[in-house]
């Protein structure tokens, strides 16, 4: 299933882009052999947050310019905000 844009299977939401264009976000996720990925490419931290399992073992990560990398302070900050906003809904 395909939503008009690059992500395949994952939910929209209408929070803005913290970066440029070329930043995705993905939830991660440690195994024996190393750092997984949910292999989708969000454009939101919020629309990441929906691959995110609960068992402790999940977080996200930005995928800026091809390159993984935690998220900035402004993108903590969204994250933990979304993050609340779970917890009372």
């Amino acid at each position: 299933m395909t939503n008009g844009t690059d992500e395949k299977n994952c939910p929209q939401d209408d929070l803005k882009r913290l970066s440029s264009p070329e930043v995705r976000y993905v939830a991660c996720w440690t195994e024996d052999d190393g750092v997984h990925s949910c292999g989708c490419q969000h454009q939101t931290i919020a629309a990441a947050m929906a691959c995110l399992i609960p068992d402790g073992r999940t977080f996200i990560r930005a995928w800026d310019n091809g390159v993984f990398r935690s998220l900035n302070d402004e993108e903590l900050d969204v994250f933990l905000s979304e993050l609340v906003g779970k917890a009372f809904s």
